[in-house]
């Protein structure tokens, strides 16, 4: 009995990996097959390993010193922070004057400061960005870094890691400038090594991005890039992993497999598509 028992393991366990190699091959032939497309097509671009190391060593280093996020503010700084916030919000109001409850009073500038905070603390919801508490208490950042889009019901990829990244408004607007131009030339909307190889080449034209906003910047259209696959439905050993995937809104683990996958998963047939369009805007953050 143990002797049949050992026989049928031994048996399951060939099964499995004769499965395992057949999935395997038929992952290389499809990347294969559509990495040919692609090169037929004329999009994209082949860089060594080599080059793409190149590329890398011309990207600005990361702060020599991360952010200090040990120093805090004591309590008077604290205070007059608040005031400079409070003071923000008021003139955000005086500014835009989108309070239906002002509109049969005039402008908001014949109210006192005061009083008009008191009044409209009751509307701090409708700020889309807000002044993250946290980050608030931080002696070493200045304003602009504490500042954090609202992130309604995971609506932003990368939220949570972009945000701490704590970049200055100059890094961010560059950052901008960058994506849109690697919006512009990864057109073909492809999960792969070759795509990001590509994107640090774009990068080494924009000084102030580093090879982590590189990286992310390629990633934040990872999951736009996937329903494009998905719905191609050509790829089906992997259909329902990415219908899952695509469901929760959840690429994390997707993304680390494509990463060490051998199949480039470059889909020619929304190349094709994406190729007709033209770049779409940027953002710090891209909506899911």
């Amino acid at each position: 009995m143990v002797h049949e028992d050992n026989n049928n393991l031994a048996t399951s366990e060939h099964d499995d990996g004769a499965i395992n190699t057949m999935i395997m091959e038929k992952n290389v032939e499809e990347a294969n097959l559509i990495t040919q497309e692609l090169n037929d097509l004329g999009l994209g671009e082949d860089i060594s390993t080599d080059k793409f190391r190149g590329y890398l060593c011309q990207l600005p280093q990361e702060r020599d010193s991360p952010v200090d996020i040990s120093t805090q503010l004591n309590f008077d700084q604290l205070d007059a922070q608040n005031e400079l916030h409070e003071l923000y919000r008021v003139k955000y109001y005086k500014l835009e004057e989108v309070l239906m409850c002002f509109e049969n009073d005039g402008t908001l500038d014949s109210v006192d400061d005061e009083v008009l905070w008191e009044v409209l603390k009751c509307f701090d919801y409708t700020f889309v960005w807000y002044f993250h508490p946290e980050y608030c208490k931080l002696a070493a950042l200045v304003d602009y870094q504490r500042l954090v889009i609202k992130n309604y019901g995971c609506m932003y990829a990368n939220w949570d890691r972009y945000h701490m990244y704590f970049n200055t408004y100059d890094v961010e607007k560059q950052y901008a400038k960058y994506y849109v131009e690697l919006s512009k030339k990864l057109k073909w909307g492809k999960v792969s090594n070759r795509g990001l190889y590509q994107a640090v080449k774009i990068a080494t034209g924009f000084p102030k991005i580093t090879a982590k906003l590189a990286y992310l910047g390629f990633h934040m259209s990872f999951r736009d890039a996937m329903k494009e696959v998905y719905e191609l439905n050509r790829f089906p050993v992997r259909q329902q992993k990415m219908k899952y995937v695509l469901e929760i809104n959840d690429c994390s683990q997707w993304e680390a497999e494509v990463a060490e996958d051998e199949v480039l998963g470059l889909i020619a047939e929304a190349v094709k598509k994406l190729a007709r369009k033209s770049g779409r805007p940027s953002c710090a953050v891209q909506p899911k």
